[in-house]
């Protein structure tokens, strides 16, 4: 099992395309750093000298996290983009594995089913990352630019977030909290692509498919007049609708039938050794 998991972490690391979807991210963090962050940052040292005036107090980092920052766009466009980018680093690597012949080459060396759950680990982790990392990245960089102190809720400041007692109390925890929840639904946009394996024979469809599934997904919610449950608000703290409850209970339906039916389906295949 070991050998299996050591084997796919290693072609993980390797892939380009998981730099590439990084790489792509990035550009938000970079984007919002340099749009909203340093302004404000610039604005601070301004008020330097009125911090204690009673209208006048200085920006916090934790004010403009990327994830669930009000006044730029980068963080919601990322968000909508995350199920794209999350299939693109490895995603695709069963598809190819079979297609290729490279799961024929293991023979003698990774168990079956030790391999197909190596495989939907370390693809699990390739999408928590890609959804993760770069919100991690965001918050150093704001906390290196502009103090950390509690923020305040004070005029057009004041925000309404899902557990916003716990973000204005303990705000690091709250950011904390929500960073491994972005990092389950980025597992989970990926390992979506195993369902599409089943009927698409196509290496660049099958990157696109959980963003085709979480577009049917929230029209199907729209029709249906269900709110809560639309796994991009979830993973956005900014929405009043994303709970950490409600987060946990998509997650473990979500997990199990993709786990299930890849599995299942990966042991009675002919191709898998």
């Amino acid at each position: 099992m070991k050998g299996c998991l050591k084997m796919e972490l290693h072609r993980l690391f390797r892939a380009k395309s998981l730099w590439v979807a990084l790489f792509i991210a990035f550009c938000f963090v970079a984007s919002h750093i340099l749009q909203i962050v340093l302004p404000y940052a610039q604005e601070n040292v301004a008020l330097d000298s009125l911090r204690y005036h009673s209208f006048h107090f200085p920006f916090s980092a934790c004010m403009f996290f990327m994830g669930y920052d009000m006044y730029g766009w980068q963080g919601e466009i990322l968000y909508r983009l995350m199920p794209l980018l999350a299939a693109i680093p490895f995603a695709n690597s069963y598809f190819c594995d079979i297609s290729e012949g490279y799961i024929k080459n293991l023979q003698g060396k990774c168990r079956k089913e030790h391999y197909l759950i190596a495989k939907y680990a370390v693809t699990f982790l390739s999408g928590g990352l890609v959804m993760s990392v770069p919100f991690i990245l965001d918050m150093v960089c704001c906390m290196a630019l502009l103090p950390t102190h509690q923020p305040v809720p004070i005029g057009v400041f004041e925000i309404s977030l899902s557990y916003s007692a716990l973000y204005y109390d303990h705000t690091i925890l709250f950011i904390l909290l929500y960073l491994f929840v972005d990092f389950l639904i980025g597992g989970l946009y990926a390992v979506t692509v195993f369902l599409g394996t089943e009927f698409i024979a196509n290496k660049y469809l099958l990157v696109v498919f959980p963003y085709i599934c979480v577009m049917i997904w929230q029209l199907l919610l729209q029709m249906l007049q269900i709110s809560g449950l639309d796994p991009v608000e979830l993973s956005n703290p900014a929405y009043e609708s994303a709970t950490v409850f409600r987060c946990l209970c998509l997650f473990l339906v979500w997990f199990g039938i993709t786990f299930f039916v890849f599995f299942i389906r990966g042991r009675r295949r002919d191709e898998v050794v």
